[in-house]
């Protein structure tokens, strides 16, 4: 293969992903109860849109204009939804947020293919220009990966700055040039910015630097170290003043919600249990990746190894996810995809020497013998990534929604019918914190903790009944008070009156009213006064008089 073949490759490449990105979306959408078509993010990501149209409101950073509590995790992700409502307002911000993720991935893929082109500048032309295409290839065809990118998610975001960090850091360990190592620390405080556990990239980042410091036993190179770190060190102290300045807190309320009040014990076993599917998926890129380090090794090849090892340790360590589609590994997987093409290059290249490989495939009456090579490794390639993505096959296909696709039509109709049906003034308590609270405007009360510290600060429910896919209790939904939340606090609109070992079914059914507007069910607060109920009962029957 050569640069012009490679170049054609990857153009085509590119081409087919924003086709398949254009269907993505258009499934992803629906048409509502009022008869509009509307965009719709992941329900995280939701959250994250309410923050950032409050501040484009003048409220601030919050998720009610009158409650400063630091709900999100991604800072630099809700300030370009803000910048993305401010220009094409609330509804069109949306279909903005999704677009502004497939540019991400292709920015993605280049850059892995940078990475490739570093990492492995050892090997002969002829096995490079493979490795590094293949390598931008697998990226594009990630599922996981486009699927919290393409439903707003700040995985994208997080991913492109992660890789070219890595990107600048490999060469930085290869020429000693400070410029380098300033760019590695900038991006990785924007990644801070974006997500603060991508602290685990910096770990295994600024450990490198260290090494190569410790091994050149250069003045300059230390220096370059202690700029490097003073540049990320900017970026984690201010982030945490204006944390503490703003919300009057030191971390955000999703850690608390997500990493106090439960034993490291049980966590532990929890992350383990729900990485399992992901071990058996991912076995064949982690394996060739694996072989390609041990095997051929070379220093530039510890760093990118490295950080996907430690993204992989963190999601155990914080006890599992919601979603086994693996939010939390997706930006680490760019890193492993280049070493697994590596690997796989170098592993074919290694038994085209063989008896059987001069036999059964250089003698073959479909590709000439001199591109064996390329054409093989393309496909040990393509059977990884289709191990990784075979799950997912029918949303791949987009023969179905993408998951969370319904829940996000049920929102946004019940949504709709909220507006219509209750004032301003109105207040809903939800589950879904994301879209219903975004598409109203209504207060939120948020059931699950992650706008509420109250909730956030209660001790972990491990008893089982908040437990699925392997878990005993699942990180972000195994804390709730709903004697708190609905009894206390009276929200206008309930999603349910029931989670894990609590139900208020009994006590809501004086309470409470359900009543249906245009096929849309509402459970409302009987005789309040926030409630449009001309509209929302219909009239009594006629009576003889």
């Amino acid at each position: 293969m050569n640069k012009l073949t490679e170049r054609r490759i990857l153009l085509a490449a590119a081409a087919v992903f924003l086709v398949w990105s254009a269907g993505f979306i258009t499934r992803s959408s629906f048409v509502a109860v009022d008869g509009n078509r509307y965009f719709c993010l992941g329900d995280d990501a939701m959250i994250s849109m309410r923050y950032a149209a409050n501040l484009v409101s003048g409220h601030g950073p919050v998720w009610n204009p009158d409650e400063r509590v630091e709900g999100y995790t991604n800072f630099l992700m809700v300030l370009v939804m803000a910048a993305k409502i401010a220009v094409l307002g609330k509804t069109g911000a949306l279909l903005g947020v999704q677009i502004f993720g497939a540019a991400g991935i292709l920015v993605t893929a280049w850059l892995a293919r940078s990475v490739a082109d570093e990492v492995f500048r050892d090997f002969p032309e002829q096995d490079r220009i493979p490795a590094r295409t293949l390598g931008a290839l697998c990226v594009l065809c990630y599922y996981p990966l486009l699927y919290w990118t393409l439903l707003g998610m700040e995985t994208g975001l997080l991913t492109v700055l992660l890789t070219a960090a890595t990107l600048a850091a490999v060469r930085y360990a290869g020429n000693a040039n400070l410029r380098d190592g300033l760019l590695s620390a900038l991006l990785l405080g924007l990644a801070f910015l974006t997500r603060p556990d991508s602290g685990v990239f910096a770990l295994v980042g600024f450990g490198g630097l260290f090494l190569v410091a410790v091994r050149s036993r250069k003045p300059a190179v230390w220096r370059h170290l202690f700029a490097a770190g003073a540049v990320y060190a900017a970026f984690v102290v201010g982030l945490t003043v204006f944390r503490y300045a703003f919300y009057g807190q030191p971390v955000p309320n999703t850690y608390t919600l997500k990493m106090t009040g439960m034993p490291i014990a049980e966590r532990l076993r929890n992350g383990i249990t729900f990485m399992g599917p992901f071990w058996i998926e991912s076995a064949p890129v982690l394996l060739f990746a694996a072989g390609e380090v041990l095997f051929d090794f070379r220093r530039r090849k510890v760093l990118p190894a490295g950080l996907v090892l430690g993204m992989l340790a963190y999601q155990v360590w914080i006890g599992g996810d919601m979603s086994t589609y693996w939010r939390i590994a997706a930006p680490a997987m760019p890193l492993a995809l280049v070493l697994f093409a590596g690997g796989a290059v170098a592993w074919v290249r290694s038994l085209s020497g063989t008896e059987f490989f001069r036999k059964y495939v250089l003698r073959n009456p479909v590709f000439p013998p001199v591109h064996a090579v390329n054409w093989v490794s393309a496909l040990v390639v393509g059977l990884g990534c289709l191990a990784a993505d075979c799950r997912f096959a029918p949303e791949v296909s987009l023969m179905d929604r993408p998951a969370g696709t319904e829940s996000n039509l049920s929102n946004v109709n019940i949504s709709i019918a909220l507006q219509e049906l209750t004032s301003e003034d109105a207040s809903v308590g939800v589950f879904w914190a994301g879209t219903i609270p975004y598409f109203t405007g209504r207060r939120g009360i948020d059931f699950l903790g992650k706008c509420d510290s109250h909730i956030a600060g209660l001790p972990a429910d491990i008893s089982g009944d908040v437990g699925f896919r392997g878990m005993n209790s699942v990180p972000g939904h195994n804390k709730y008070d709903l004697h708190y939340s609905i009894k206390q606090r009276r929200p206008t609109y309930v999603q349910r009156f029931k989670w894990g070992g609590q139900d208020l079914t009994d006590w809501a059914r004086d309470r409470y009213v359900e009543v249906t507007w245009r096929g849309v069910k509402l459970l409302l607060l009987r005789s309040s006064p926030h409630v449009h109920w001309d509209k929302a009962l219909p009239p009594a029957p006629a009576t003889d008089q």
